[in-house]
Parts: structure tokens; C-alpha cells; sequence
């Protein structure tokens, strides 16, 4: 019993350190400064206009360690429901709320100070039901705050993220209103995800291919954003050529997807080499 306690343990701290390892690499632990040319200056490195077309370079706003930043992350799932969309992006968020105020305290800019920099969007199911079947009939909540009370004690708790938990000087949280497909076994946003989002600079899209099949009309992610990030987690080209057919075929699906990262993103990070190629040019593998 020992070994197995000591095993898990293990584990846990394995998948902790995987997740700051991921978030770490979407940023530079390096100053944006002036210079007297009108560019940007990194570490003696100038960004210029060229720059902004090459994928494959950090650019001014794709530099996530120039202090002031904001970033917002979107995801399609939220606890107690136990699933990588869900634990992914919120120790996601909670990493990148540390060392934002890291980055921030290190400029010592007094208009940082206690203020929350790094924002989770996740979905709030309406519907009893849909609770229910998701989250066990132990974790059903009455209000997005109920809710939101049950992510922050887990962080604290389970993740020993305490300042990240705190509601005032950690982590912001969000809901927008959403529904379970139990059928394509996926969440899906009721409404315009966009409308509830603060204009922040840095939108990083966990499962952007899914947060956009169904996205509401109006200015994308790219008119909103500064920069834009999209993780993506799941195969599902895979997932419907054993499941469906018609619309959700496994050729649709790719092409549908390909066309909503490419339109919405800036930079794609797959998980694993096998997912589909959606932006070649964009693309990097990590995790």
C-alpha cells in the first residue's frame, strides 16, 4: 500500500511539472525595452516587421515576458469534471498567474501590484441534467459560484496553489453559459464566449478547433487579441471516424478544423505529434 501511495505521489508531482513546464515555454524570462529606433529591443534583439510574418520567432507581441501582460485562457471544460481539458488549463492558468506576478514584481511597477493578470474562462452548464452526468450527483452546484468555490478549494487543496486560489490576488475566474452534448460527449459555449471576455492583450484557446464550430457571429479572437494562442488536446479526426458520419466525418472534421485554428490563431501548440496538421507554418509540438 506504501509503494502504490508513493507511486501516485509521484505521479501527481510528474503531471505538475509537466503543466509548468508547458506554461513556462510560452514565455521568455526577459525585458521588452525601447529602443531609440521606434522598434523593440529584446536582450539586444530588435523585433521588426518582418518578424510579425515568421512563425517561428518571438515577436513583440508574442513575448509573454514583457511586464504588464494579461492573458486570458478559454477553455471547453471545468472541474469536477476530471478530464485534460479541464486540469490542463487551470494549473495552466494558475502557473502562469505566478509567474506573471513574478515577471511583474521584478519591474516594480506599483500599478501590478495585486491585480490579476491571468484570467480562466470555462463553461457553466445550465442544465441540472447535464451536471449530473458530468460531475456525479455529489458535485452539482446551484450558481457558477458554488462552483467557482469548488475550483479554487481543489487548487489550494490538491494543487498546493494557494496564493493562485486566492479570489481577490490570485487566479480570475469566469463562466460562460454552456450546454453538454452527449452525443459528441463535448461542452458547447450558449451564446457569445467573446462578449463575457475583458479586452485583454494574450488569448491562449484550449481546443481552439472545438471553442470554434459553433462560435457566436462577430470579430474573432484575432480582432479582440493581441496575440493568440491555441492548444490543441484532442484527436478528434480520430474520434469521428469510429463514431460518425454525414457532417462529422473524419474529412470534415479536419478540413473544419484546419480552417478554424488557421483562422484563429497566431501560434498552435499540438500535444502530440500524432494530431492533424492544421497550420504548419504555426505550428510547435509540446508537451
Amino acid at each position: 500500500a506504501g509503494n502504490s501511495i508513493a507511486t501516485t505521489k509521484k505521479a501527481k508531482r510528474i503531471f505538475l511539472e509537466n503543466i509548468a513546464l508547458l506554461s513556462t515555454l510560452l514565455i521568455r524570462s526577459d525585458n521588452a525595452i525601447p529602443s531609440s529606433s521606434g522598434h523593440i529591443s529584446v536582450d539586444g534583439r530588435i523585433y521588426n516587421d518582418a518578424d510579425e510574418n515568421n512563425y517561428s520567432n518571438i515577436t513583440f507581441q508574442s513575448d509573454l515576458s514583457r511586464p504588464n501582460r494579461t492573458i486570458t485562457i478559454v477553455t471547453t471544460a471545468a472541474l469536477p469534471w476530471f478530464t485534460g481539458t479541464a486540469v490542463n488549463p487551470l494549473l495552466r492558468a494558475a502557473y502562469l498567474c505566478r509567474k506573471m506576478k513574478h515577471i511583474n514584481n521584478a519591474t516594480a511597477t506599483n500599478h501590478t501590484q495585486n491585480h490579476q493578470m491571468v484570467t480562466l474562462v470555462i463553461p457553466w452548464l445550465e442544465r441540472q441534467e447535464d451536471q449530473l452526468q458530468l460531475y456525479g450527483p455529489n458535485h452539482t452546484f446551484q450558481d457558477p459560484e458554488q462552483q467557482e468555490s469548488y475550483i479554487r478549494n481543489w487548487l489550494r487543496d490538491q494543487a498546493d496553489l494557494v496564493e493562485e486560489a486566492d479570489p481577490t490576488d490570485g487566479l480570475n475566474i469566469i463562466f460562460y453559459p454552456a450546454r453538454y452534448h452527449s452525443g459528441l460527449k463535448s461542452i458547447f459555449a450558449m451564446g457569445d464566449i467573446l462578449s463575457l471576455i475583458p479586452d485583454n492583450d494574450v488569448c491562449v484557446l484550449e481546443e481552439p478547433e472545438h471553442l470554434n464550430w459553433y462560435r457566436a457571429p462577430g470579430d474573432g479572437w484575432t480582432k479582440k487579441f493581441n496575440f493568440v494562442v491555441g492548444i490543441v488536446h484532442t484527436n478528434y479526426k480520430e474520434y469521428a471516424s469510429s463514431h460518425y458520419s454525414g457532417l462529422w466525418t473524419a474529412p470534415a472534421i479536419s478540413i473544419m478544423s484546419s480552417a478554424m485554428v488557421r483562422a484563429y490563431c497566431h501560434k498552435v501548440i499540438k500535444l502530440s505529434d500524432t494530431l492533424q496538421t492544421f497550420a504548419l507554418e504555426k505550428e510547435a509540438i509540446s508537451n
